[in-house]
């Protein structure tokens, strides 16, 4: 009886976070084409000079998963010996690992293709669909769910779940990676948006199925 309000304040978190997430996938989705248009550099020289930016490639190697595998292995390399053991970092590299594949999954059955294709904008930064499950038949220039963003939000979150003072450090590193999606047209919001769901739900469900808890003390 004692723990009943607890588990409903949890369970009353949790549909507000779930109701967040699907009320930010549909704005996103109603706002693709103006982002799209304010945000994407099209022009293939300044997307070429944007790209050689190190801010750019800092932000996009977020969703890149060696980039968390490093994190992982010096979470580790501090927890050797410790009572956690190699658990913590372990979890930092799985769960961008699954968000990243999921994505990649997701997109197979979606199948929307990126707004650009080869340097060209298509159908005036409208959606291009190959139809439902087609992109195990073609699976080329695919953007729904942005993996990049999945990868980056899958091991941000998880940081978070570990360290939750580096929650939203982490959290504005994998917002800055979607950005970086946005801005060379490589992804629609609503890609960005959905891959970065995807990221904080597998590192969730996984932090709970596991039974992660909070670092305590220094790292």
């Amino acid at each position: 009886m004692t723990h009943a309000p607890s588990a409903s304040r949890k369970s009353k978190r949790t549909v507000w976070i779930v109701g967040a997430m699907v009320l930010l996938v549909a704005v996103s989705t109603l706002l693709d084409w103006r982002l799209f248009h304010w945000l994407a550099q099209t022009d293939p020289e300044k997307l070429s000079s944007l790209k050689r930016h190190d801010w750019y490639q800092f932000l996009r190697a977020v969703g890149y998963l060696p980039t968390w595998a490093v994190l992982a292995l010096a979470i580790s390399l501090c927890d050797a010996g410790r009572r956690a053991g190699f658990g913590r970092g372990l979890l930092v590299v799985v769960a961008p690992l699954i968000s990243g594949a999921l994505a990649e999954l997701g997109k197979l059955i979606v199948s929307r293709e990126r707004p650009i294709r080869d340097g060209v904008v298509q159908n005036e930064g409208a959606y291009t669909w190959k139809g439902i499950f087609q992109g195990f038949v073609d699976g080329g220039n695919l953007g729904m769910p942005s993996s990049h963003a999945a990868v980056a939000f899958g091991g941000a979150a998880m940081v978070g779940v570990l360290f939750p003072p580096a929650r939203w450090l982490m959290l504005l590193l994998a917002g800055g990676c979607g950005l970086s999606r946005l801005l060379s047209g490589a992804h629609f919001a609503s890609d960005v948006v959905v891959g970065a769901c995807l990221g904080v739900i597998v590192a969730w469900a996984l932090g709970r199925a596991i039974g992660a808890r909070p670092a305590r003390g220094a790292l």
